[in-house]
């Protein structure tokens, strides 16, 4: 029992730490680059999947792999709001109070870079440089709206790995039973 506590403790570290990271990392060392800005956010948002299903994984094979739906997604949900929250806290903090010149640094920078490698037309070079100013106006109603967005995203995944996790284990639970059937027939 202990074990799996320990276990579950860890996930959840991990599910809040890690992405964090990634969002400091992202406004701090890929500030400079829209496309690489972007795929930290993706890749935060990946670590949340992975650690959502693992979790999930780890809970049916603690439940001897006889786990039922709505614990195993109460689960996997409650990894979702751990990551989903440790993203939008630190993405808040890191972008108008650490780095309160973010905005204005990475408008500048992807206007250079919009300029030299995007084969994107004009006008469409301007709505994302407009895009990027209107950071500067967000307000909580726009963040929370956000958070809840992601946090519906990642739950529908969950829900999905819920039953992919029920289905497997099950598929194994026949097979064990089916193979238990045999060795009594043969014996």
């Amino acid at each position: 029992m202990k074990s799996k506590r320990n276990t579950n403790i860890i996930l959840l570290l991990l599910v809040i730490l890690l992405p964090a990271i990634a969002v400091y990392l992202k406004y701090d060392m890929f500030n400079t680059n829209l496309p690489e800005f972007s795929l930290m956010g993706i890749g935060a948002k990946a670590i949340v999947i992975i650690l959502v299903f693992l979790s999930g994984y780890l809970y049916a094979r603690s439940q001897n792999r006889d786990a039922e739906i709505r614990p195993l997604f109460r689960t996997m949900f409650i990894m979702v709001l751990a990551g989903e929250i440790s993203i939008a806290t630190v993405d808040y903090l890191c972008m108008f109070h650490l780095f309160p010149d973010f905005i204005q640094t990475f408008y500048e920078h992807n206007k250079i870079w919009l300029k030299e490698h995007s084969h994107w037309p004009e006008e469409q070079q301007k709505e994302a440089l407009q895009d990027i100013l209107n950071l500067k106006t967000v307000r909580f109603q726009d963040i929370l709206q956000s958070f809840l967005r992601s946090v519906i995203t990642s739950s529908i995944f969950a829900i999905i790995f819920a039953f992919i996790i029920k289905g497997y284990h099950n598929k194994n639970l026949r097979l064990r039973h089916w193979q238990s059937g045999l060795n009594q027939v043969e014996s």
